[in-house]
């Protein structure tokens, strides 16, 4: 469910598994809401818009590469940015 920001928590702070404390110290999780927003853009999947890429060729009309990033985390959607161009 949060295999992205799993791996940078890994990555970054040697934090193996993602505890609800930590849910909780990140403000991403409240006894009484339960996740927030900010957790759904974070999660692997969900049910958010994400970002649509385009390149261009020598004006607007002509579109030469174009890449929708829907209903993945934002990490994963910064992540393929960057690789695509």
């Amino acid at each position: 469910m949060f295999n992205d920001l799993n791996q940078l928590l890994n990555g970054k702070m040697q934090i193996e598994n993602i505890s609800l404390d930590i849910f909780k110290a990140l403000n991403l999780y409240s006894n009484k809401d339960g996740y927030n927003k900010a957790a759904e853009f974070l999660s692997d999947t969900n049910s958010l818009n994400g970002i649509n890429i385009v390149r261009y060729g020598k004006n607007e009309n002509i579109i030469m590469k174009r890449i929708d990033l829907d209903n993945i985390s934002i990490l994963d959607q910064f992540n393929q940015s960057m690789i695509a161009f």
